[in-house]
């Protein structure tokens, strides 16, 4: 119904004439109002709504006009708009394929602590130092915890030093 009053407020009752266009780029796989209506055309925030898509795993898309003409009006009842039988191939932009890589994945780097590593477990109270041989049971990063395993089986958490590796 928003599509349907802005249609008809931008268009004032007149005919929306279609792109003479015959290759439009979308962005993305979404073929919008914006991309098939003549240059010349007023369509203000109704330009971007989807008409219909290129499908998933095709490059191109080709319509008739006429096609174009149906979709338009589907999306946006009312309107006043007609289509021919020329064909116009709708492509989309390289790089927007489904499944392209759109932004940049932060990497974990790895830890210094790997399951089964030998470390050595301090104690320090006031002058008293106590050291034990100690198993790392999972993967670990100084400043963290990590559980480890004494000779006698015990099983414990470990805060790992800043100078582990």
């Amino acid at each position: 119904m928003i599509a349907f009053a802005l249609m008809a407020a931008v268009a004032g009752g007149t005919p929306v004439v279609l792109t003479d266009r015959e290759t439009i780029a979308v962005r993305g796989r979404a073929i919008r109002l914006g991309d098939v209506v003549g240059r010349g055309e007023r369509l203000g925030s109704a330009a971007g709504i989807v008409i219909a898509h290129v499908p998933a795993g095709a490059e191109r898309l080709m319509l008739t006009r006429a096609a174009i003409a149906t979709l338009v009006r589907r999306a946006v009842p009312g309107l006043s708009v007609t289509g021919d039988e020329r064909r116009v191939t709708f492509t989309a932009r390289p790089g927007a394929s489904a499944g392209a890589v759109t932004s940049t994945v932060a990497v974990p780097p790895k830890p210094s602590i790997a399951r089964g590593d030998a470390m050595t477990l301090e104690f320090r109270t006031g002058p008293v130092t106590v050291a034990r041989a100690v198993t790392a049971m999972q993967p670990g990063f100084p400043g963290r915890r990590v559980f480890v395993r004494d000779a006698a089986g015990h099983v414990f958490a470990a805060a790992v030093g800043e100078g582990a590796r």
